[in-house]
């Protein structure tokens, strides 16, 4: 007996040492493609981002020398230290309105075990190729310009984005705050009943709306367009409200019984609760947007639903590598090599300190500043407001600040901003840019509101006269409306955003990514 366990294991020593080349190969196969898998992932997120960027620049001025640095500098961006190598980008005239734009990228990749695992099993096996790994991605993207194509992705072809990414809270004390000293737990907030939004409206994080009876088949706010990151109704809507008669007709209470839902509660959640075998059963109403067709008002009105709304996120920030709001950091670039003088002329005030990506509290020291707004003298060029906070070029000449009337604001603090009823637009394409890169921007319009305005880290307050209507464009971590305010999108001419604007002859071209045999 023992000389035959002797022999046994003998045997498994041989079969032992037959498969541990075999079990190395592997092992090190396995390492070595999940480290593949990881820089392919990067690489190709890094040439989607560079590909994008390189196609806003192009539609922006047709230079494929710019487009390659731009490339270039959103793939440095990207991938860092990493060596890579990108090629020229590629473009390929679709027809007279589309151009497709493709890169191509490739790194090469050390493998750890695969080449002398290989080598183990063979002296003779010499192919060095085993010792790294070529990977390769290509990414294209997409330029239209037929201005009648309603899939782009630019940031400001929006009515109404709420960038804050989150779950509804308990606490709803932004409801009647959720200023620069309170937190955020919504992406939108809408206090007022009857308001209409005429284009796309997404939100990344919960929406709040007051309830109302939805017997009568109305909503709170109406949305012409309205996409969504929630993937369910409980994620997307803060307020709700519990009743089980709610939610059928007077007389009918069988849960079988369709025909007896009543309008505005065929969506509604059964929230079941208590032990399996004698549960509490009742309905969620949510406070919901309801669908609007400005074209047909009368048209019947539909819920959104997060199921029917879902799409990916958009992103709002001011990311180095967020294509989106690429051409908002070029703007501010340009306007900081400006002469302040040259910034007075052209109504522009700019005052940053260049990080604005960084999250400003609260306790942000120094404080945060805070820019009050208020009518100037000269209601002649909109939209008539300026600033005794602001910085001038002779601080001593007090007295100029009723001279300097600003149409493009941007600055790190906060915008408390008052437009005067008496101001509006002497052009179509006159409008006014207002941005705080950390704080929140209080706007307050005496009459219609023509511009752009975008805190990507805060609070817009949306606080001006009811009836009136604001048009363009509202960017915020949080849109917080508290007016019987209509909001109507707007494109304004022009390849900047303020003074000196003229008409554009095209429109706006559309840019997204696409496979690269589309």
């Amino acid at each position: 007996m023992r000389g035959h366990r002797r022999g046994q294991q003998g045997a498994i020593l041989v079969l032992t040492a037959f498969l541990l080349p075999f079990i190395i190969l592997f092992t090190g196969f396995a390492v070595d493609a999940g480290n593949a898998y990881m820089h392919h992932s990067k690489l190709q997120n890094s040439a989607d981002a560079a590909v994008l960027a390189g196609a806003h620049k192009y539609a922006e001025n047709k230079s494929k020398p710019d487009t390659q640095a731009k490339v270039e500098e959103y793939m440095k961006l990207n991938q860092g230290d990493t060596p890579y190598k990108v090629d020229p980008p590629v473009y390929t005239e679709k027809d007279k309105t589309h151009t497709k734009i493709t890169v191509h990228a490739s790194q090469e990749l050390p493998t750890f075990f695969l080449g002398a695992a290989y080598k183990l099993l063979s002296k003779a096996f010499n192919d060095e190729s085993l010792d790294k790994w070529d990977i390769r991605v290509t990414a294209s993207a997409l330029i239209s310009e037929d201005s009648n194509k309603d899939d782009s992705t630019g940031l400001f072809d929006y009515a109404m984005i709420g960038g804050y990414n989150g779950y509804p809270s308990d606490k709803h004390s932004n409801v009647g705050g959720a200023e620069w000293n309170e937190p955020i737990y919504d992406s939108l907030i809408f206090n007022k009943n009857d308001i209409y939004i005429k284009g796309k409206v997404h939100a990344n994080g919960p929406v709040y709306l007051p309830v109302m009876d939805s017997k009568n088949g109305t909503y709170p706010v109406y949305v012409e367009q309205f996409t969504c990151a929630a993937s369910h109704d409980r994620e997307l809507w803060s307020n709700y409200k519990d009743n089980y008669a709610d939610h059928y007709k007077t007389g009918h209470y069988g849960i079988d019984e369709e025909d007896a839902i009543e309008i505005g509660h065929k969506h509604d959640d059964l929230i079941v609760s208590g032990p399996e075998d004698n549960p509490t059963k009742t309905w969620r109403f949510y406070a919901r947007l309801g669908t609007f067709d400005p074209k047909n008002p009368s048209a019947k009105h539909e819920d959104y639903t997060a199921e029917g709304s879902h799409t990916d996120i958009v992103d709002t920030t001011m990311r180095d590598v967020n294509p989106l709001t690429a051409p908002i950091r070029d703007l501010i670039n340009q306007y900081s090599k400006m002469s302040l003088a040259d910034r007075e002329k052209n109504h522009i005030y700019l005052e940053t300190d260049g990080n604005y990506t960084a999250l400003w509290t609260k306790r942000h020291n120094p404080p945060i500043k805070t820019y009050q707004l208020n009518p100037s003298h000269d209601k002649s060029i909109y939209p008539g407001i300026t600033s005794t906070d602001f910085q001038f070029s002779n601080t001593n000449e007090s007295w100029r600040v009723w001279d300097s009337v600003y149409k493009i604001i941007i600055v790190d603090g906060n915008l408390n901003v008052n437009i005067p009823a008496e101001v509006k637009p002497s052009d179509p394409n006159d409008h006014v840019l207002l941005i705080s890169l950390h704080g929140d921007i209080h706007l307050q319009n005496g009459s219609d509101f023509y511009g752009y305005v975008y805190a990507p880290q805060g609070t817009v307050w949306l606080d001006g006269t009811d009836g009136s209507t604001i048009y363009g464009s509202i960017i915020g971590s949080c849109i917080k409306q508290t007016s019987k305010i209509n909001i109507v999108h707007k494109k304004f001419g022009g390849t900047d955003s303020g003074a000196g604007n003229k008409p554009s002859n095209k429109g706006t071209p559309k840019i997204y990514l696409v496979s690269d045999d589309a």
